[in-house]
C-alpha cells in the first residue's frame, strides 16, 4: 500500500497492527507479536492468564453456581458479557470449570477447589523437573520453619501410597 501524501507515518504493512495508545503514542506490531502479548509496551493490557485467574477466583469464592453476568459483576471491571462468556467457555474446554443449563444460558462452577488446583499445578511442575528428588529438596529448603512443620504434619496424615 503506497504512502499517502501529507502523512509522516509509513504505510501499514500486511499483518501489521497499528494502535494509538491512551498517551497518543503510535504502536506497531505484527499480528504474531500482538497475539503473544507485548509486555514491554502499553499494547499489553494484562498479563497472560490473568483474566482466567480472576474469573476462577470469583467462582471459587462463590457458594453456588454463577451465571456469566454474576461473574462479570463480581470482577469489578467493565467487561463485555461476551468476554466473560468466552473465558468461561475456555475454562470448560480445559476441564477447569463445569457448566449446567440454566434458563436460556448456563451457570458455572469450578471442578476443583483452589487448593486442589494449586496442588495439581505443583504436581505438574514436579513432573516436568529433571531430578524430582533434587527439586523436592530445593523446595523444602525454600520453606520457612513454620511451613516445613506444616508439611511434616501433612505427610504424617497422608494415607500410605498404594
Amino acid at each position: 500500500m503506497p504512502a499517502q501524501r501529507g502523512t509522516s507515518r509509513p504505510p501499514v504493512r500486511p499483518h501489521e497492527i497499528v494502535v494509538v495508545t491512551a498517551t497518543g503514542r503510535v504502536e506497531r506490531a505484527t499480528s504474531e507479536q500482538a497475539a503473544q502479548g507485548r509486555e514491554d509496551s502499553e499494547m499489553a493490557r494484562r498479563p497472560r492468564g490473568e483474566l482466567e485467574a480472576s474469573v476462577l477466583g470469583v467462582l471459587w469464592d462463590a457458594p453456588d453456581w454463577l451465571s456469566p453476568q454474576e461473574v462479570n459483576e463480581a470482577l469489578d471491571r467493565s467487561l463485555a458479557y461476551t468476554t466473560v462468556t468466552t473465558v468461561l467457555t475456555r475454562l470448560v474446554a480445559k476441564g477447569t470449570v463445569e457448566r449446567q443449563p440454566a434458563g436460556r444460558g448456563f451457570t458455572y462452577r469450578p471442578v476443583a477447589s483452589r487448593e486442589e488446583q494449586a496442588a495439581a499445578r505443583m504436581g505438574e511442575v514436579l513432573a516436568a523437573a529433571g531430578d524430582r528428588t533434587m527439586t523436592l529438596s530445593r523446595f523444602v529448603e525454600s520453606l520457612d520453619p513454620e511451613e516445613r512443620e506444616r508439611l511434616r504434619r501433612a505427610i504424617r496424615k497422608a494415607p500410605p501410597s498404594p
